[in-house]
């Protein structure tokens, strides 16, 4: 039981097409097969042929069940099943496979799968040419002596471009880890950048309701469609806005209950909202973060 819950965890942690055992054992297996049936069958064939298997038949056989599992789900917990609800599951296991195409799928491929399979591909062809060269040297054995040297010096050539090869092979992949590594910290830098100039999620929402109060738009209420529309303007979680939003337009009683390192803290993005809104040139939006200031801490 443990181990049949144990492979479907990997399998739908998506590990076993990733798993550098599996990738060696299906490449050998491929190409011993293929070679058998199909004259001529070469290492490049097999590789074309593992790179179909991880898109057609690991990637959509990882999403075709974890697409199963969310039916089964949604018909165990759902009463009801109409159009829309399978529209709904629909537009749902697009947006689902867009996620997982972009950020695990794809990713996995290139910067995992695919510099393992390369990898192996070397390897095999570097063992076969050793099996090669071990034959050729049993043959040497075995022909007269005139022939005894000329088959030697063949043979270290070909153990000399054999090594020559694979080390051009070795430099490739090692050149290509490299520039993975160096993409993947640029792209962790910009994030972090954009991270310390962004405005905290409290200031975004502060310039929100001056922006509203000055337009004359009373649109600040603490409500789940308020914050999903702020969500898909500043593209940060929705929960925290909501908060926000029952902080400004709330009763009172939520702040009754902070404490004073949070109004600080309250206090610092209120300095942001209004520092923002002067170098906008905004007065009346200042104007109106002031006395929310006063009436909130009065409060």
């Amino acid at each position: 039981m443990k181990d049949t819950v144990k492979k479907i965890q990997t399998y739908l942690a998506f590990d076993r097409p990733l798993d550098i055992g599996n990738i060696r054992t299906a490449f050998v297996t491929t190409q011993e097969q293929q070679g058998k049936i199909i004259p001529g069958w070469d290492t490049d064939s097999t590789r074309q042929k593992l790179i179909s298997a991880y898109w057609f038949t690991h990637v959509l056989g990882h999403f075709a069940a974890i697409l199963g599992l969310s039916l089964v789900a949604a018909l165990l917990f759902t009463h009801r099943a109409d159009n829309t609800a399978f529209l709904q599951l629909f537009i749902g296991g697009i947006i689902s496979f867009l996620v997982l195409l972009f950020f695990q799928y794809l990713p996995n491929f290139s910067a995992n799968f695919l510099p393992k399979l390369d990898a192996i591909r070397t390897l095999y062809e570097y063992e076969q040419q050793k099996a090669i060269i071990k034959q050729l040297k049993e043959q040497l054995a075995a022909q007269q002596e005139t022939f005894q040297v000329d088959l030697q010096l063949k043979l270290a050539d070909q153990e000399a471009r054999l090594s020559k090869q694979h080390e051009k092979t070795q430099k490739r992949f090692q050149d290509q880890i490299s520039r993975q590594k160096t993409f993947l910290e640029l792209q962790q830098e910009e994030i972090k950048k954009c991270r310390q100039v962004q405005l905290s999620n409290l200031a975004l929402t502060l310039i929100y309701y001056a922006l509203t109060k000055g337009a004359g738009i009373n649109n600040a209420a603490g409500n789940d469609r308020i914050a999903q529309l702020l969500q898909k303007l500043y593209g940060v979680d929705r929960g925290s806005l909501r908060n926000n939003l029952d902080l400004i337009a709330g009763t009172g009683s939520k702040r009754k209950n902070l404490g004073e390192r949070k109004m600080t803290e309250i206090r610092n993005r209120f300095e942001e909202a209004i520092s923002f809104l002067e170098e906008i040139e905004y007065p009346q939006g200042i104007k109106t973060l002031k006395e929310l200031e006063i009436r909130l801490f009065r409060n």
